[in-house]
C-alpha cells in the first residue's frame, strides 16, 4: 500500500522544483529576432585602403532596447574589424550603446540602458579597409533581448 502522507507531499516538491527549474530557464535565455533589411553601412576615411576612419552603422531598431540587450551584425570581409570601438550613436532614450567590440568579422554592440525603438546611427572607429570592395554588405543583423521573461523583440 501507497503512504498518501509521503506521497502527496513529495509529488507537491515535485511541481516546486519543476517550476522552479523552468523559470530558471527562461530568465537566462536570449530571444533573438532579425531585423532591419534596410540597415546599411558608411565608410568615411577608411573606404581607402589601409586608412583610418569612422565607420557609421544605419539601422531600426524595432523594439525598445534594455541594458546589455545587443545589436549584433557580420561586416564585410574586406574590412578588418579587430580594433573597433564605439564612437556614438544617435537613438533616442536614456540609455546609450556601452561598447562595440568583435570576434571575426561579427561585431557585438552593447546597450547600457534604456534605448528607444527608432531609427538612427552607430558610429564605430577602429575599422580599416584591407582591400578595395564595391559595396559594403553587412549580413546576419539581430537584435538579441537579454531577458527572456519580456518579448520587447518583434
Amino acid at each position: 500500500m501507497i503512504n498518501k502522507r509521503i506521497l502527496l507531499p513529495a509529488i507537491g516538491l515535485g511541481l516546486i522544483v519543476l517550476v522552479a527549474v523552468a523559470y530558471f530557464l527562461m530568465s537566462g535565455t536570449t530571444t533573438q529576432k532579425t531585423i532591419d533589411a534596410s540597415a546599411s553601412i558608411t565608410l568615411s576615411t577608411n573606404s581607402v585602403v589601409g586608412a583610418a576612419g569612422d565607420t557609421t552603422l544605419t539601422l531600426t531598431i524595432a523594439s525598445a532596447m534594455t541594458n546589455t540587450d545587443t545589436i549584433v551584425f557580420t561586416m564585410p570581409d574586406n574590412l578588418d574589424v579587430s580594433g573597433v570601438a564605439f564612437v556614438s550613436e544617435t537613438f533616442a532614450g536614456a540609455g546609450t550603446i556601452s561598447t562595440c567590440t568583435s570576434a571575426g568579422q561579427v561585431i557585438t554592440c552593447t546597450a547600457n540602458g534604456a534605448i528607444t525603438a527608432g531609427r538612427g546611427n552607430i558610429v564605430m572607429s577602429g575599422i580599416v579597409a584591407k582591400y578595395a570592395a564595391t559595396g559594403q554588405t553587412i549580413t546576419s543583423l539581430t537584435v538579441n533581448d537579454m531577458d527572456a521573461e519580456e518579448t520587447r523583440i518583434p
